[in-house]
Formats: structure tokens, sequence, C-alpha cells
């Protein structure tokens, strides 16, 4: 009777168990789409965006032809670029997977006849945000993973 107990209890600890739905699993080759998509970037290395020319494609989904660009580069994570008007030029510190921080800019000072590029690009460029690179596409989204601007590659 004490076995019959013994191998009872012993099942029934095996289906509890083996009924986790905690368990972990490799779903590296799984594709996120959707809305849950921005939130699963992977973590992307410092290789494949620096010391490339990043010209600004669009800012909060509007396309931008202003010939502004952004460049990371290797030395001292320095970072450079012009806004549409005005070069600028800094430095940067990759933190917490592809999170990036921008030192405060040194920019030269012209007046131009339309500032909103340059204007809207700073902003963005002065807040910390996480970077991800795909498709030859480096977008750079804030804290809650919206897209607020993105840079193509001459050479990508």
């Amino acid at each position: 009777m004490k076995s019959i107990k013994f191998f009872a209890l012993l099942l029934i600890l095996s289906v509890c168990f083996s009924c986790n739905t905690n368990k972990k699993t490799d779903n590296s080759n799984d594709k996120v789409t959707g809305d849950m998509a921005d939130k699963h970037k992977s973590e992307i290395s410092p290789s494949s965006f620096i010391d490339i020319k990043w010209n600004l494609n669009t800012i909060n989904g509007e396309v931008i032809e202003s010939g502004a660009f952004v460049m990371f580069s290797s030395n001292e994570n320095k970072v450079s670029g012009n806004s549409s008007c005005n070069n600028y030029n800094g430095s940067y510190k990759i933190t917490n997977k592809n999170t990036v921080e921008f030192s405060p800019f040194a920019m030269t000072r012209m007046a131009c006849p339309d500032m909103k590029t340059e204007s809207s690009l700073m902003s963005i460029l002065q807040e910390t945000a996480t970077l991800s690179l795909d498709s030859g596409i480096l977008e750079i989204s804030n804290n809650v993973s919206k897209s607020i601007a993105t840079f193509k590659s001459d050479s990508k």
C-alpha cells in the first residue's frame, strides 16, 4: 500500500513539473512581426554602423530630403554630421544593449531659411534613445520603441 501511495505521489509531481508554463526556450530564429516587432529588436554590433555616413531619411514618419546626416566614429566614440544647415560634433556612448547617449553637441551657428529639420533632428539626438539596424536602415527610437528617425547609408 505504501508503494502505491509513493508511486501516485511521484506521478502527480512529475505531471505538475512537466506542465510548467515558464519553460525557457530558444526562439532566436522566430521573427516577431506587427506592433510587437519594435519591442523585440536584437542587439546590433557597433561595427555595423560605425564609420559609415548615415543620411537622414525620415523624422516621425515624414520623409526628409535635406542633406542631413550622422556619422559615428570608431575614434574615441565621436559623432559628427550635418543637421541640414549646421555642422555638429560630440561624443556618444552605447549602454544597455542598443541604448545610445550623446554628449552635448558643438555646432556651427549659421542661419538658414528653414530650421525645422535641424531643430527636430537635434532634439532627437539630445535624447537617450535606442538604435536598431535592419536592411540597411539605421533607426533611432525613443524609450517606448517608437521610431523617431531613420537613416540610410550610401554604402548599404
